[in-house]
């Protein structure tokens, strides 16, 4: 099972679930300190329920559970702040995607004067500009995912946004013309 750091009004706490059944006590481990477990109640924000730790039990009220945003638990009445904290995602930072024509491979096409190309072959998971849009040397313009690997497109050049050849979930090619900055 898959280990989460969650932060308890700032303190940071790993939680790894050990073993899960619905109808019994299941084991967590806690900063690495084994720790018995036991919901009574459906474990939402609509009524409080009951979590029994190590036999001790203890009142929970919930409003909203977020997996990326702090939101407020009452445990016994007190309130507490909790947030998860997402495991960093690996981004490549990728300044000069046409820089990949320098490459020995033949079949790699050359970037021509505002054009940003695609790196390699992948899926664009985020798009940051649109045509008109105002760039800066090194701005994020779209976020290409590869290998299981988030590469950000930064401009290659200052200026702004004359055509916008991608979307949110497209597949591109290597060499794809993804931007065009005037």
């Amino acid at each position: 099972m898959r280990e989460h750091e969650i932060l308890i009004d700032g303190k940071s706490y790993k939680v790894k679930l050990e073993t899960y059944t619905v109808e019994a006590p299941f084991k967590v481990r806690v900063n690495e300190k084994n720790v018995e477990v036991e919901i009574n109640g459906k474990p939402d924000h609509k009524a409080p329920f009951t979590v029994t730790i190590q036999g001790k039990s203890h009142k929970v009220e919930l409003s909203r559970i977020d997996r990326k945003l702090p939101f407020p638990i009452k445990i016994n009445e007190i309130p507490f702040n909790v947030q998860f904290k997402m495991p960093e995602r690996k981004v490549a930072r990728i300044l000069t995607p046409s820089a990949t024509a320098l490459a020995p491979r033949s079949s790699r096409k050359v970037a021509q004067e505002g054009e940003i190309l695609a790196p390699m072959a992948g899926k664009i998971v985020s798009v940051k500009v649109k045509k008109g849009d105002k760039v800066k040397l090194s701005d994020i313009l779209c976020t290409l995912e590869a290998m299981k690997m988030e590469n950000e497109i930064t401009a290659t050049k200052a200026g702004e946004i004359e055509e916008v050849n991608v979307s949110e979930g497209l597949a591109v090619n290597e060499g794809d013309v993804l931007i065009r900055i005037k």
